[in-house]
């Protein structure tokens, strides 16, 4: 995922969405109780684990954007893309501390 900010000037933050299984050191603070929370680790330009919640008020607006045309259409054609691209001899994708490492060493 890439994101943008007024504070990065032209630079674009790359992050990777981290599993449930994978290590995380948690931000100082904590998403609220009971929230649906994403957590993020970052990796260019920056090394930063971010947590994310979709609050209560962001429900409806959220689920509306997920299951609009263009991205049930953006997931569709991802999706089968990757489907038909995908090699059985590929090796599997980066980790974020892989790619962290790289991105530090670059």
């Amino acid at each position: 995922m890439q994101a943008g900010s007024t504070g990065l000037g032209k630079q674009t933050l790359k992050m990777r969405m981290l599993r449930k299984d994978e290590k995380f050191k948690y931000p100082p603070t904590k998403p609220p109780e009971g929230s649906f929370s994403l957590y993020m680790k970052t990796y260019d330009p920056v090394i930063w684990n971010v947590w994310i919640v979709i609050e209560p008020q962001d429900i409806w607006p959220t689920f509306r954007a997920v299951l609009s045309w263009k991205a049930v259409a953006f997931f569709v054609t991802g999706a089968i893309k990757e489907l038909f691209s995908r090699k059985k001899s590929e090796p599997k994708n980066e980790t974020v501390e892989q790619a962290a490492r790289k991105a530090v060493s670059a």
